[in-house]
């Protein structure tokens, strides 16, 4: 008889052995393995179809295993209403399905949007917020020999300052003289900036602040007097800002667009081409030089007069 201990909890409910993460974990690599495709898509498979499962999605559900809608508008049906009320959310299904098939994915997301902010006016901040708290960068996906390609989501601002700044940096190198598409400037001057990022603060980020904190803070656990507020001593003279990004590191990424090896823009070796005013641009000596004849003169005193031409045109350039 197995005397071990009872497979039960004490609310009379069974023991939970396994993990919810260690239960997804293993379903998707099932998954994954069954399909053929990796892992991050298996979960994709597996969060649509617990979704579909719900009662509010079964509008969403009827046309996708019929065929009209496909994989990835289905999955954005779904990521964009699991989190709204289940009566917002069937009200927008109801008006944004039969129009579905026929639009793209693009154009799917803002008829949702605009369905969202007509049933429910007042969550659109908490949208906002929580949209916001899902930035990420996705890991590196394969996308030819030699080449991976990267998804960034990002805040509206900080999407839009991204890329102004990478046009920015693209434009001045071209004016520089450099033969590189904007595509290959952009990324490359991404890449660039993480690197010298990385290279330059990486020491502040290591140091150890030990010493500061404890010289700061007296035996009664107050802040001594004149030292500096916890949050001074714990990120200023780290160098670090409130979120842990060393400060000196991110302002010195930030001087030279290139990154950690040559800059794209090298101002000991180029010269922006700053286009010039009208006058500047036509600006010209009215005497001009004088081209040497090319046939040979006929007499003495008409080589003279070409050789002092020439000497003059010459003192005067």
């Amino acid at each position: 008889m197995n005397r071990g201990a009872a497979p039960w909890g004490p609310d009379g409910q069974p023991e939970q052995l396994i993990s919810e993460e260690e239960r997804r974990f293993t379903t998707s690599g099932e998954i994954a393995a069954r399909l053929g495709v990796p892992r991050p898509a298996a979960s994709q498979v597996l969060d649509r179809g617990q979704a579909l499962l719900q009662p509010e999605f079964a509008a969403t559900e009827a046309p996708f295993r019929s065929g009209l809608l496909d994989a990835s508008k289905t999955s954005l049906v779904v990521r964009r209403l699991q989190d709204a009320d289940a009566e917002v959310a069937a009200a927008v299904q109801e008006r944004i399905l039969p129009r579905a098939p026929r639009r793209t994915a693009s154009q799917l997301s803002r008829d949702i949007d605009r369905e969202l902010a007509a049933l429910e006016p007042g969550g659109v901040s908490s949208r906002r917020k929580r949209n916001v708290t899902r930035r990420h960068v996705a890991r590196p996906r394969e996308a030819g020999e030699g080449v991976h390609e990267m998804r960034l989501l990002l805040p509206n601002l900080d999407a839009f300052l991204l890329d102004a700044t990478l046009d920015a940096i693209a434009a001045s190198a071209r004016a520089a003289g450099d033969q590189r598409t904007l595509s290959q400037l952009r990324a490359d001057a991404i890449t660039g900036m993480t690197l010298r990022t990385l290279q330059g603060s990486q020491h502040v980020a290591c140091r150890n602040t030990a010493d500061t904190d404890d010289a700061d803070y007296d035996d009664t656990g107050g802040t001594a007097p004149g030292a500096a507020p916890a949050d001074v001593a714990t990120f200023g003279r780290a160098g670090l800002m409130p979120d842990g990004v060393p400060l000196a590191g991110a302002a010195g990424g930030a001087q030279w667009p290139g990154g950690a090896g040559p800059p794209l823009v090298d101002p000991h070796r180029h010269r922006p081409r700053v286009p010039a005013t009208r006058n500047q641009r036509q600006r010209r000596c009215h005497r001009p030089v004088r081209r040497a004849v090319a046939r040979r003169p006929r007499s003495r005193l008409q080589r003279e007069k070409s050789a002092r031409q020439a000497r003059e045109s010459r003192a005067h350039h």
